[in-house]
């Protein structure tokens, strides 16, 4: 199951304690941006890790760069990875 974001996941984990669901042998679960909370559930949330300060200091050369004048790139990707944890077994 892949979550919009850690909270998510974390409720996804919750409810499949509650129905009698081991995680990750009956269900695996993600979340994402790799919040506090994926570390603070019991199994700990494997997470994707959205690079969330890459992300900002993109946005923030090029509002330096708008704001000099100068032309700014299109598209910038900032590369998330997935943080391997308790809740996937891959």
């Amino acid at each position: 199951m892949f979550a919009a974001e850690d909270g998510r996941a974390a409720g996804a984990l919750k409810y499949a304690k509650r129905r009698g669901l081991s995680v990750p042998n009956d269900l695996r679960i993600i979340g994402y941006n790799n919040s506090e909370l994926s570390v603070c559930c019991h199994p700990e949330l494997s997470s994707i890790d959205s690079r969330g300060d890459r992300l900002c200091q993109i946005i923030i050369d090029a509002m330096k760069l708008r704001l000099g004048g100068k032309e700014t790139i299109e598209r910038v990707y900032a590369k998330g990875y997935l943080v391997r944890r308790s809740t996937t077994d891959f």
